[in-house]
């Protein structure tokens, strides 16, 4: 997720940054695979640092060394430059609309108001606390689609592979992937080349998505055996009992929502029910085995638990969810503007305002950052 305020001003402190500093993000080659060049500038971004003061290096230092090698050292130390005093709290406030939570994400799923962008394969749709995709979500536009032999495609192109998705440069984009790296450079690529304004990353992604996920509820939930049967969730007792599982090799249709209820830590009786609509709920569709009337060959399927503690296949604990939470999903964004609120110290020539947009106050019309 996010670093925090006090991470980054230790950061920019020890490289020396202060608020005259133009900071290049480079490596030895701009490719698809690396993601810590755009994830480096986004983080800067979030924080407040205007888009003339970052810059990614278009195909790195390779690039650099194609036209002119005497510009590439490499045999001179690294320097270490004095520390500075400046701070994140020196620049006008967070570009808070570079990053979503989950509970923008829901309210922006729900409302049918914005293109999301999964960055991970066709076939890869993760794991952690369960597989599936955001509903609605576009596939198929990932890092090496946006970056082509090291460098950044065209914005023609680029804009042609949008369209061809179905996403169009007035949509409010939204781009995730597992962790919020992979997909940084899509998100980059989007506002940087194409120059959209209206695109966010959701730096929880899928992990943080599937923390929130359906789960069982009854006085029964370790005996429960849920998979997906087309149109509900359907289940068994896993108990030895014929009247326990309704019928032999017949299941009970979960219409009700009785045994699976929609929603998670972040559920709300008014404002976040309904969070397991917005996935697509990666469960088994072949149902168990049932002989005399006992479940004897379980499903392949996950089981949903009452637990809040999420395992992996193998039983290790990945991580635990705290099932009574009550905030707002937003503590993050919170944390951080508290953070530089704490300082009204702006003496900087960075952004004149609070809004997402450059050193003149207007809107970035081109490839700013790069």
């Amino acid at each position: 997720m996010a670093t925090t305020g006090a991470t980054m001003d230790k950061m920019i402190q020890d490289m020396g940054v202060t608020k005259d500093t133009v900071i290049v993000f480079t490596n030895s080659a701009l490719s698809s695979s690396n993601y810590d060049l755009t994830r480096a500038w986004w983080l800067f971004y979030y924080w407040g640092f205007s888009e003339s003061k970052i810059k990614v290096l278009d195909g790195g230092v390779a690039a650099v060394k194609a036209v002119d090698a005497s510009l590439v050292d490499t045999s001179s130390a690294s320097v270490d430059p004095a520390d500075s005093t400046f701070s994140v709290k020196n620049l006008p406030g967070l570009h808070d609309a570079a990053r979503v939570t989950t509970k923008n994400v829901i309210d922006l799923v729900r409302a049918g108001s914005v293109k999301v962008i999964d960055v991970r394969s066709a076939g890869t749709q993760g794991s952690v606390a369960f597989s599936g995709r955001i509903k609605g979500a576009v596939t198929g536009i990932n890092a090496a689609s946006v970056i082509v032999s090291g460098k950044f495609l065209d914005k023609t192109s680029g804009e042609a592979l949008l369209t061809a998705a179905g996403v169009k440069s007035t949509d409010t984009i939204v781009v995730h992937c597992m962790s919020g790296y992979s997909a940084t450079p899509v998100y980059y690529y989007i506002k940087e080349v194409l120059g959209y304004d209206n695109v966010a990353l959701y730096d929880g992604s899928w992990s943080a998505w599937s923390s929130h996920a359906g789960y069982e509820r009854g006085a029964s939930y370790a005996s429960e055996e849920v998979y997906w049967g087309t149109s509900s969730f359907m289940y068994y007792t896993n108990s030895a009992s014929v009247p326990a599982v309704r019928a032999a090799n017949t299941a009970t249709s979960d219409t009700t929502g009785a045994i699976v209820a929609l929603g998670g830590p972040l559920q709300s009786s008014t404002t976040n029910t309904g969070i397991l609509a917005y996935d697509t709920f990666k469960l088994s569709t072949a149902a168990p085995t049932v002989a005399n009337g006992l479940i004897t060959v379980a499903p392949q399927t996950a089981t949903l638990s009452a637990t809040t503690s999420w395992k992996d296949a193998l039983g290790v604990i990945m991580f635990n969810v705290n099932s009574t939470y009550t905030g707002t999903g937003n503590e993050i964004e919170e944390t951080d503007k508290a953070y530089v609120a704490s300082d009204d110290d702006t003496g900087d020539d960075t952004d004149t305002d609070d809004s997402d947009s450059d050193d003149s106050g207007t809107t970035p019309s081109g490839p700013s950052g790069c």
